[in-house]
């Protein structure tokens, strides 16, 4: 069942954020260090929070239509449809990643519209205005299960599917488990599914480490310092989430340092103070903090998901401060690649720091493919 609903927030979880901004606490600093992410830049960051519009922030979240579908009777799933009235318009899912959420697509839902493009846009389970789960097993899978039953609930029998981060893994699940449905998949995050499987395995798999270009072999560089520097966060999310849920969920100052660190690590602050801003109270009022990294903690018992090779055309693009990527010789040991290119700029959020190309690169991708009838809904 499909629920159409208008987003609100109540005046006293907004009264009780402010009141905690206003009583923050912050840690001391060493001076010797180089981090990214400084003290000053965080006191800057809540007092910017402090004189936040929230009513303002709620009108923008109803500029798109807000919807409810209800999986199983015990499970809702939080999704924005912008239908095209192109007669034979393109329908595309896109799926967000962790720290982000729905409101990282904001700036290319109505460009990619007006392109002729059905958007449907999901919030995970667990995150945002999505069901907050009571058991394990919310998974990759799970949600591409999900997912792919939302689509057929909206009439959408055939859709593409683009995503960065977690919601890649998303993507290339349904496009091996449902080819007859997510027929043309468009990635801008891969990471191999075991690096340590494929290094013990190279002398029968030589051609996986050796004729690399320049520009892969700045991507397994960046792998390398991933994996030895850079899964701090990834690891105690996926081994200890009930640790940092604990203070993540009371302080909001925690919380915005937590996943800001993240995000403007990976963007290279790019990504601008209010989206941060804006993503921060979207995690905080809904509380869906401490759900959002257990996706972390599911799918610990491999170092990343293994979706399965995906048959369907498949597209990726490399942006050239992706925190890591793998060449273009290993992305077909899980894909069916038939594009793969390389952005001029951008990171891990090229939909929030340069949306002109994230659009053009996806748009360059799924033009190729014939369109599909929007739904009726």
């Amino acid at each position: 069942m499909i629920e159409k609903f208008s987003v609100s927030f109540h005046k006293g979880d907004i009264d009780k954020l402010k009141l905690k901004l206003d009583l923050t606490e912050f840690p001391d600093e060493l001076t010797n260090t180089k981090t990214h992410y400084r003290l000053n830049y965080h006191k800057g960051l809540i007092e910017k929070w402090k004189k936040f519009n929230f009513k303002n922030f709620e009108s923008k979240l109803n500029d798109f239509d807000n919807f409810y579908f209800h999986f199983n009777n015990n499970i809702k799933v939080h999704f924005i449809l912008k239908k095209s009235s192109t007669k034979d318009s393109k329908v595309l899912l896109l799926i967000h990643g962790w720290p982000g959420s729905y409101l990282e697509y904001g700036k290319v839902i109505n460009p990619l519209n007006e392109l002729g493009y059905t958007v449907v846009v999901p919030s995970l389970i667990g995150f945002g205005f999505s069901s907050i789960p009571t058991e394990r097993g919310y998974n990759i899978e799970k949600n591409a299960i999900i997912l792919n039953s939302l689509m057929l609930e909206l009439g959408f029998k055939e859709y593409y599917a683009q995503a960065g981060d977690w919601g890649s893994y998303v993507v290339r699940t349904l496009g091996h488990r449902y080819p007859e449905n997510c027929t043309a998949v468009h990635i801008n995050f891969l990471m191999p599914n075991n690096l340590n499987k494929i290094i013990r395995n190279n002398k029968s798999k030589k051609h996986l480490l050796s004729n690399l270009s320049d520009l892969d072999k700045i991507g397994l560089s960046k792998l390398d310092n991933f994996a030895k520097k850079g899964r701090a966060y990834f690891k105690i999310q996926a081994e200890k989430p009930e640790r940092l849920s604990f203070a993540l969920s009371d302080s909001p100052s925690g919380l915005i340092g937590w996943i800001g660190d993240t995000t403007m690590g990976a963007s290279r602050f790019r990504v601008t103070e209010d989206d941060l801003i804006e993503n921060a109270t979207l995690y905080w009022l809904t509380r869906t903090i401490a759900s959002s990294i257990r996706l972390y903690s599911e799918e610990r018992y491999v170092q990343y998901p293994e979706p399965g090779f995906v048959k369907v055309p498949s597209g990726i693009t490399i942006f050239p401060d992706e925190m890591a990527y793998i060449p273009l010789s290993w992305a077909k040991e899980y894909l069916n690649v038939v594009s793969y290119s390389y952005a001029k700029k951008g990171g891990h959020f090229p939909q929030l720091e340069y949306p002109e190309i994230y659009i053009a690169e996806i748009h360059n991708f799924f033009s190729k493919f014939g369109g599909k009838p929007a739904s009726k809904i």
